[in-house]
């Protein structure tokens, strides 16, 4: 078995189309490496990755998931520093951006963002 991750969510399987955010994707099994060979359709969604690996502050991950909930976004923690939040509109993106960038500021956390 094989765990594909987009971000988002894991699922187990192997060469078989994956229901996401994005519609639907392809994924193929090649030499143990997975390759997306087709996006059906965007979502329009945002996607931040939040690293918290260096930060010292013991509740600034419970602090950002509240923000997160409260803003109706999905996350997902991909790992204990890695947290993954998807935002449905471009609205609710500028909040989530505008508020991890002051935590970014005071040093708590590292982001990025892409466009699903």
């Amino acid at each position: 078995m094989i765990y594909v991750f987009d971000g988002l969510t894991s699922w187990v399987g192997f060469v078989q189309p994956i229901h996401t955010m994005s519609e639907t994707f392809f994924v193929d099994l090649i030499y143990r490496k997975l390759k997306i060979t087709e996006v059906k359709k965007r979502s329009g969604h945002f996607t931040f990755r939040v690293w918290f690996g260096d930060s010292n502050d013991p509740v600034i991950r419970e602090q950002v998931m509240q923000e997160t909930k409260n803003l109706d976004c999905l996350f997902e923690w991909y790992s204990t520093n890695l947290l993954a939040i998807s935002a449905p509109t471009h609205a609710l993106a500028v909040k989530i951006s505008g508020y991890l960038f002051q935590k970014a500021e005071l040093g708590l956390l590292i982001y990025e963002t892409g466009q699903t």
